[in-house]
């Protein structure tokens, strides 16, 4: 995993900005940050401090809450309290909201 962030020049997909509420899970622990850009390649979470982000293991589950959307993601980048997510397009994404509750903490 790479502990500075890419910049522009190294991105694949496009970059939407954005302020959407979500839940990082992380050895089974909740931790509530902020979506600030997503693409359909990964997001950009911005967690409450750097030290929360620093807690996220290398896979976790993301709850987008304000879409209802569950997905998994591995974490490829880390700057203060911003980490870069990966989603893991191999696995499933959930929608549903009884989905999302029986994963929760499955991580």
């Amino acid at each position: 995993m790479s502990e500075s962030y890419e910049g522009p020049e190294s991105r694949s997909a496009k970059r939407i900005p954005c302020q959407l509420r979500a839940i990082a899970y992380a050895k089974g622990k909740p931790l509530t940050c902020t979506i600030t850009d997503i693409s359909v390649l990964g997001c950009r979470l911005r967690l409450p401090s750097s030290e929360s982000a620093a807690y996220l293991q290398q896979s976790i589950l993301v709850d987008v809450v304000d879409c209802e959307l569950l997905v998994y993601g591995d974490v490829v980048w880390r700057r203060n309290r911003d980490v870069g997510v990966r989603f893991d397009l191999k696995r499933k994404v959930h929608s549903s909201k009884a989905a999302i509750r029986s994963k929760r903490g499955a991580v």
